[in-house]
């Protein structure tokens, strides 16, 4: 459905293209990034709930060893797949 505020967002775009081609661009590249990121997240979500249910370690511990993950990895220490405290990515 065409809404104003749609056809507002593509005028927006058009005439930022023609004014200043580098932001148009690296708005371009965050929206390719964010839709990346969500679907990673996602994968992580699943995984992490794949990990819990089938999970021999009790639910705390395990819960305890990602949140360390998950936070080691926000701040940048390390990396998802280089984590390992409680799950691998493969």
């Amino acid at each position: 459905m065409i809404t104003p505020q749609g056809l507002e967002d593509q005028l927006l775009g058009i005439v930022a293209a023609k004014e200043k081609p580098e932001l148009e661009a690296k708005k371009n590249e965050l929206i390719i990034e964010s839709a990346a990121n969500k679907k990673q997240l996602k994968e992580i979500e699943d995984k992490i709930l794949e990990v819990l249910s089938s999970s021999q370690v009790p639910l705390s511990l395990c819960s305890i060893s990602i949140c360390l993950c998950i936070g080691i990895i926000g701040i940048g220490i390390i990396s998802l797949k280089d984590c390992g405290l409680c799950f691998n990515i493969s």
